[in-house]
C-alpha cells in the first residue's frame, strides 16, 4: 500500500514547496519532510491509544516521536492554502443514517477529534432542517 497524505503547513516545513508545481506529489522518506513529527502535517493537536476496547488521550508528555515518513509515503502539494476551496457534505450522505454511522465510527476509531465528529453532526441536522 502505498499513502498520500496532503497538508497546508507543507511550505511551513519547506518553503520550498511554495514554488513546486501544483498539483505535485513527493515521497517523504529519508528527507527532511519524512523526519519531521506526523503531528506537523496531521494539527490534531492531541493522541490517542486503546485501552480494553476505548480510546483515551495520550497526555503530551507521554508523546513519543511519530516521524511522518512512518505514517504515510508521499505528500501531495496542491498549493497555496490561500487558493484551496471546501466542499459541504451532500445533504443525500446526510440523510443515510448507515453511512452516518460508518463515518463516525470510523472518525472514532481513526482518532480524530470528537469535535469533527460533533461538527458533523451539527452540519448535518442543520442541512435536515432546510
Amino acid at each position: 500500500m502505498f499513502t498520500i497524505w496532503t497538508s497546508p503547513e507543507l511550505t511551513k516545513i519547506q518553503p520550498e514547496a511554495a514554488a513546486w508545481r501544483t498539483p505535485s506529489l513527493a515521497t517523504i522518506r529519508g528527507t527532511a519532510l519524512g523526519a519531521v513529527d506526523a503531528s506537523r502535517y496531521f494539527g490534531w493537536g492531541n493522541r490517542s491509544t486503546i485501552k480494553d476496547g476505548k480510546i483515551e488521550t495520550v497526555p503530551k508528555e507521554q508523546w513519543r516521536s511519530l516521524r511522518a515518513e512512518a505514517q504515510f509515503d508521499a505528500l501531495l502539494y496542491l498549493g497555496p492554502e490561500a487558493a484551496m476551496t471546501q466542499s459541504r457534505w451532500s445533504p443525500l450522505l446526510c440523510a443515510d443514517s448507515a453511512y452516518m454511522n460508518m463515518r463516525l465510527k470510523r472518525i472514532a476509531v481513526s482518532g480524530i477529534p470528537p469535535a469533527e465528529a460533533e461538527r458533523l453532526t451539527k452540519y448535518c441536522a442543520e442541512v435536515a432542517s432546510k
